[in-house]
């Protein structure tokens, strides 16, 4: 899976790949994070916006790969670690007492 995020193999990939079936595995993205994002937020362990946003953002994050030129490929897994670190950050709601 890294090597597949990290390298330009989903490039390789998604280009071979129908339409159809990129919609059926966006559809399934969905179908299989929106009720763990329900229950999360619902715990009060992440915060409370549109499910369906926050899987549009895992989305985006492993879209990301499409624009390592673009990033540029020195900076590109400094970057993607920053955006991955930043990203949990902002999602995950942290307790005052880590025991309750």
């Amino acid at each position: 899976m890294k090597r597949l995020y990290m390298g330009d193999e989903y490039d390789l990939l998604i280009r071979k790949i129908s339409h159809d079936r990129i919609k059926s595995h966006i559809d399934r993205d969905f179908r299989n994070l929106l009720p763990l994002i329900e229950q999360w937020q619902q715990q009060g362990v992440m915060i409370k916006r549109k499910p369906e946003a926050i899987v549009g953002l895992f989305r985006a994050l492993f879209t990301i790969t499409f624009h390592k030129k673009e990033i540029g490929e020195e900076y590109y897994t400094d970057t993607i670690e920053l955006l991955v670190e930043l990203i949990a950050k902002g999602l995950v709601i942290e307790r005052a007492n880590k025991n309750d």
